[in-house]
């Protein structure tokens, strides 16, 4: 009996082991095309100054389809952005952090305010149903005799956003546009506006009710944003 102590002992301490790593699930990690910083290297965005606005909020929800409210999904994918870009360094500002109507004009003055390098305005969009994918805007021609004052740069930073959001998102390629939206226009900086994907559409809409996806999402952004800051960097950095 007493060589079986031992042997009992040990299938005891097993399963407890076995329980404690049942109550901690592995965290989830995902490895993207980006710039890996090393011990003796600052981190990729250290030292920019980054606005990020999700668009509409409080009484003006935006688009509403298939169950979700635009205002709710951009704040979501905004949030999700700015984690991930103070993750490669940046110092990111919300426009909005809560469900609250912001005026265009307050949204642009925080660019001033925080004397950001860019303006991102976080949107989704609404067409027919077969309407789907990303569709990026940035302003070069003047309206009423104003227009953003960083047209190439923004064009730039639009195709960057673009291409990183459709490639590591599996989203369509709706393309870089040109408008005159006032929080492109009246902006002193490159500035661009995703529609990151559309709600009436019924395969975007439930990839953006994911919050894998909507993570997903936001770290193309981000990679997006850091690609037009260092558009030759092209290592592995790790996002947990």
């Amino acid at each position: 009996m007493k060589r079986f102590i031992p042997v009992l002992l040990l299938i005891f301490v097993l399963i407890g082991c076995s329980n404690q790593y049942e109550k901690e699930p592995l965290k989830k990690v995902t490895f993207h095309n980006i710039h890996t910083p090393t011990m003796s290297s600052t981190l990729p965005l250290n030292g920019k100054r980054i606005v990020i606005d999700p668009g509409h909020g409080g009484i003006d929800a935006g688009a509403v389809a298939n169950n979700l409210y635009e205002k709710d999904v951009n704040l979501t994918i905004s949030k999700y952005t700015k984690k991930y870009l103070e993750t490669l360094g940046a110092k990111v500002y919300l426009t909005r952090d809560s469900d609250k109507a912001l005026t265009y004009e307050y949204r642009v003055k925080t660019s001033i305010y925080y004397n950001a390098d860019i303006f991102i305005s976080i949107h989704n969009n609404s067409d027919v149903p077969s309407s789907n994918g990303t569709e990026v805007y940035y302003n070069e021609f003047p309206y009423m005799g104003e227009n953003n004052p960083f047209p190439s740069e923004s064009k730039q930073l639009a195709k960057a956003i673009h291409d990183s959001l459709t490639m590591l998102g599996n989203l369509k390629q709706m393309g870089v546009k040109e408008n005159n939206y006032f929080v492109l226009r009246k902006n002193s900086i490159p500035s661009v506006l995703v529609e990151v994907a559309f709600l009436t559409n019924i395969d975007n809409a439930n990839r953006l009710k994911n919050p894998d996806d909507l993570q997903a999402f936001a770290s193309a952004i981000a990679i997006g944003i850091q690609n037009y800051f260092l558009p030759k960097e092209s290592e592995v950095f790790l996002i947990q």
